[in-house]
């Protein structure tokens, strides 16, 4: 990027993140490795906006911002031509308007004469005939071919084996995988594993656990509400009416006791939940790194922002913290009436 003119050093970072963060790469040995996302998005994007993502164009608009800085170039003029399209170039809005197929905008590649690499509402997958099939983010682009594609028909078409019967039912249970890892599913109720579980630790009696959840481990003091023990979309946790709390790393989602749960439900957000203080901003807010119920966030009081991926609250220093707050807006909150 640097080499053609495109973005500032001061930039790169945030934007190596943000495609990371979008799914467009993978970082594997710190090597960025394109997603078939990626690829998706940008033969969109050279199809239908190829001059907006040709390099010398984004080059001639640093240029041009650099000139609107100066002075030398009207702002007004310049967005009036970039969207409008006065001169007649092809503007954005006219861009914006056109006609997409969407069925050749979906296509990434096509193996043969009959299997379609595509991108749908629910990621990647490949069609065949009339198969469709899933293919995971583990996967490199350039390892997928057609012997690939037909041993992913296989396994999906491929009967898992039963760990067993649940009690006192002829219900199977099944140990599976997924788009997002590893569940167990018995009949049309799914449950992801528990996050010190893997597979390979998973027998029937710890399948039938985690497919019976919730759990009801008792009630509140002095009220009727149950407690519930369970796994959704963000982790372990437990419930009582409208009260929830993450279930921590450090104690077991199928063995967390009464007492425990009771005192999950009972703490309160205090700066007990801070991990570690960063420091100070220009306008002296502290800069924390707090425990959420959706993970790991950096706050200033005011702003709000999630923890880069694959940052430890000790490796992330206080300018990039700030940074990365600098990018967020607080919440507007509307005045009832």
């Amino acid at each position: 990027m640097e080499a053609l003119g495109i973005g500032r050093p001061s930039t790169y970072a945030n934007i190596m993140k943000k495609i990371q963060d979008k799914g467009y790469v993978r970082k594997i040995k710190g090597a960025m490795i394109p997603t078939f996302t990626g690829y998706a998005i940008v033969q969109f994007l050279e199809k239908y906006f190829d001059d907006l993502v040709d390099l010398q164009y984004t080059s001639k608009m640093e240029d041009d911002l650099d000139a609107i800085s100066l002075g030398e170039l009207s702002r007004e003029k310049y967005l009036n031509k970039f969207y409008f399209d006065s001169d007649n170039s092809g503007g954005l809005e006219k861009k914006l308007n056109q006609e997409f197929n969407k069925d050749s905008a979906r296509l990434i590649k096509r193996f043969g004469e009959n299997i379609d690499l595509r991108i749908g509402r629910y990621g990647i997958y490949v069609e065949k005939d009339d198969q469709r099939a899933t293919v995971f983010d583990t996967i490199c682009p350039s390892d997928l071919d057609v012997q690939e594609i037909e041993n992913i028909f296989k396994k999906k078409n491929a009967v898992s084996p039963s760990l067993g019967k649940f009690p006192n039912t002829d219900d199977d249970v099944f140990l599976k995988n997924g788009r997002f890892g590893p569940y167990i599913q018995m009949g049309d109720k799914m449950k992801s594993l528990p996050p010190n579980l893997n597979q390979d630790d998973i027998n029937l009696d710890l399948a039938i656990q985690i497919i019976s959840l919730p759990k009801n481990l008792g009630t509140m003091a002095n009220s009727e509400e149950s407690i519930l023990v369970d796994i959704g979309r963000y982790g372990p946790y437990v419930k009582s009416g409208k009260t929830f709390k993450s279930i921590p790393k450090n104690l077991d989602l199928l063995n967390v006791t009464l007492e425990e749960a009771v005192q999950l439900l009972s703490s309160k957000t205090t700066s007990s939940s801070i991990l570690k203080t960063l420091g100070q901003d220009d306008t002296k807010n502290d800069i924390v790194i707090k425990n959420g119920r959706y993970g790991k966030f950096i706050t200033n009081g005011k702003v709000n922002a999630p923890m880069p991926k694959g940052v430890t609250e000790n490796e992330l220093k206080l300018d990039e913290a700030i940074k990365i707050l600098s990018t967020r807006k607080p919440k507007k909150f509307k005045k009832r009436r």
